[in-house]
């Protein structure tokens, strides 16, 4: 009886302390972030300067529903005006109904104003692994889909029509085994697994991994997808409301100081942040400035770029 109850008592104490152990954790990670204005204050105070220069921020224009599509480009103005007021030229993701909507819908003009005014006009795709599939795809078994709208050269046919280049150089994609389309010549994607295991392609990059801090600060590399060679770098995502990932200003300027020179910070936004966290997004601006960063659009990144 005695050696029962000895027993019961240590595994009551040892509870407790698990306990115990569970509420300091809870307490120390329900600390709130620093504010933007504290970072920059204590950026300020510091004597330290990062290493890692060039950076660019990305804008995923998702698939959405037509009905959607008039608030959703006066969410996409805020967020142009916004980067301008900072000076942040922002590489534009356009999927195909964004881009779609932009010629049918007379924005054209509008959109090679932004392209003018420093802002690189670039192409998003969800392929068909996607859970919202954009409706282009080179996959053979898509082609008799009631959602099908076409292959990725249809695809590049409305996109091409946005820059008055007439070719879109950049991308940020699904599927790029099978969908990667001719003329990109720079990807921006995520680590996934990391350098250590290079996809099929060559690639350290990938989804394989999903969203990661590790993918904010890379290198140039070069990969080859569906027989197109390309320069890529990493990216994460920012104020985005379904990333199992919540970053915040704190990571990414820990993130900065401690990157290598020649590393390239790369971030994303998308609707969710023009809807939902525009002042997140004015945040990141203040603080990509306080850092003393270089914020590029990605071809501008990469133009010189020999690998």
């Amino acid at each position: 009886m005695k050696k029962f109850t000895t027993g019961v008592l240590i595994f009551v104490a040892v509870v407790m302390l698990g306990w115990i152990a569970f509420l300091i954790v809870q307490a120390i990670s329900s600390e709130p972030d620093a504010t933007v204005d504290e970072i920059v204050q204590e950026i300020e105070d510091s004597d330290d300067t990062p290493l890692l220069e060039d950076t660019f921020v990305t804008v995923h224009l998702e698939v959405r529903q037509a009905s959607t599509m008039d608030a959703g480009w006066g969410d996409l103005e805020n967020l142009v005006a916004l980067a301008d007021e900072y000076e942040v030229p922002l590489t534009i993701g356009f999927t195909p109904g964004w881009a779609s909507y932009a010629l049918e819908e007379g924005k054209l003009s509008e959109v090679r104003a932004w392209e003018s005014s420093g802002h690189e006009l670039a192409m998003h795709h969800h392929g068909i692994s996607h859970a919202s599939w954009d409706g282009y795809s080179n996959t053979p078994a898509t082609s008799g889909r009631n959602d099908f709208l076409g292959d990725m050269e249809d695809l590049m046919v409305i996109l091409n029509q946005l820059p008055a280049s007439g070719q879109i150089l950049t991308t940020g994609m699904t599927d790029e085994d099978v969908d990667f389309p001719e003329g990109i010549l720079y990807n921006t994607t995520n680590r996934g697994d990391g350098a250590e295991n290079p996809t099929a392609s060559g690639s350290t990059f990938g989804s394989q991994g999903g969203p990661s801090p590790e993918d904010m600060i890379s290198s140039p590399i070069a990969a080859t997808y569906n027989g197109v060679d390309v320069i890529e770098l990493g990216k994460m995502g920012f104020a985005i409301d379904h990333l199992s990932y919540d970053l915040t200003l704190e990571e990414i300027q820990e993130r900065v100081y401690g990157a290598e020179e020649g590393q390239v910070l790369g971030l994303v936004l998308n609707d969710n942040t023009m809807e939902e966290h525009l002042d997140e997004a004015e945040d990141l601006f203040i603080l990509l400035s306080a850092m003393g960063l270089d914020v590029q659009t990605v071809k501008d990144i990469l133009v010189d770029v020999e690998l």
